[in-house]
């Protein structure tokens, strides 16, 4: 109740400013907002290329979760990424307005629906505010109707974002701007990390996975990841890399036996599990920001999709597959499985997905002779 009684408010403040054109050579400083998890982050790049570009005199500053910086910066793109740790708590929170605060900038952008990027970029100061501004509290916003808004500013084009793909929520706020919108994603401009120096055996030749996601019913079960990294290693020859946070890989550890084909990896930050991509063959993920960055990355990718279908959070940009079995609850808010004791994610078999990963591999092999006699 009180974050839509804030919002309410500040908006009320912010509406009486009347709307006025501007030129884009007239705003010397921009503030984007964009607080929500990796994957909404990485969304974001396409249409922040066309907004550098857009306010070609303008310093942009962009507010992230801490431990996406080191990540984003590998980027090479033009702003400044500003670190934030625990938005999601009060003091957090009161530590990214007051960093906003302090930028004095003359136009603040949210750039996705959740509530606390549209706080931080109403409460800014700037003159102007952009982008997602309503009250939106849910995990699924891809769901919601959400129109980009503006005060101060009187915006060339009207438009809303809803049950589309989550790359054209960014994009329409470049498309409320008048900016055609850009479809190609930046390169990373990442070095190459030899995996010797993680024990692994052959740097030429792995599948990574990334087996685990903030999202309950996004999972597909561990054990399944494990079946299938059995199967790749055993029948495709190529060892596999499983990517996790420390606590979880004890869980993995006890269920994987002696098989030295099968590594563990618990990466110290997101750019470590982005050199460590960049050395692989083909990335497996659940529906979550590590898909994002191996396609932002080119890596060819399957993807594991259940409570969202492809069509909507999948990247665009991707080289690869998705396995998906629409079901009758789908797309759903993620806040209760309808279907306890069959749920969609665990109607992808072992059998359909090591078929995907089977046919890129062969694919790739044919493309790049070099893995072939790794």
């Amino acid at each position: 109740m009180f974050p839509s009684a804030l919002i309410g408010f500040l908006r009320l403040v912010a509406s009486r400013k009347l709307a006025e054109n501007f030129e884009p050579r007239s705003i010397k400083s921009v503030l984007v907002v964009e607080l929500s998890r990796l994957g909404d982050v990485l969304v974001m790049l396409p249409s922040l290329v066309q907004l550098e570009r857009f306010f070609s005199n303008s310093h942009i500053l962009v507010l992230v979760d801490q431990n996406y910086v080191s990540l984003l910066n590998a980027f090479g793109l033009r702003c400044e990424f500003v670190g934030v740790a625990n938005s999601d708590r009060s003091l957090g929170m009161a530590r990214a307005l007051h960093l906003a605060r302090s930028k004095s900038v003359d136009l603040a952008v949210s750039m996705s629906p959740p509530r606390k990027n549209a706080i931080i970029a109403l409460a800014s100061g700037a003159m102007h505010k952009l982008g997602y501004l309503s009250h939106v509290d849910s995990l699924t916003p891809f769901l919601e109707s959400t129109p980009v808004e503006a005060f101060g500013i009187e915006l060339p084009v009207r438009v809303s974002y809803s049950s589309e793909n989550i790359y054209e929520r960014p994009g329409k706020i470049c498309s409320a701007l008048g900016i055609d919108q850009g479809k190609t994603m930046p390169g990373i401009q990442m070095f190459a990390r030899c995996l010797k120096e993680q024990g692994f055996p052959d740097v030429r030749k792995f599948v990574m996975m990334h087996p685990f996601t903030g999202w309950e019913y996004r999972n597909w079960p561990l054990a399944n990841f494990l079946a299938l990294a059995k199967r790749i290693a055993q029948e495709l020859g190529y060892n596999v890399l499983l990517t996790c946070e420390e606590k979880d890989a004890g869980t993995i550890d006890n269920s994987l036996e002696d098989n030295r084909r099968i590594q563990i990896v618990t990466p110290s930050d997101l750019l470590e599990v982005a050199l460590l991509m960049k050395e692989s063959s083909l990335v497996v993920s659940n529906d979550s920001g590590p898909l994002h960055l191996a396609a932002a990355m080119g890596i060819p990718v399957v993807g594991l999709f259940g409570p969202a279908p492809p069509e909507l959070t999948a990247p665009q940009f991707a080289r690869g597959s998705y396995c998906y079995n629409r079901v009758e609850c789908s797309p759903c808010n993620q806040r209760k499985c309808v279907r306890p004791d069959s749920s969609c994610m665990t109607l992808l078999s072992v059998e359909d997905v090591f078929g995907s990963v089977s046919k890129i591999l062969e694919s790739h092999v044919v493309e790049d002779p070099s893995h072939a006699n790794a």
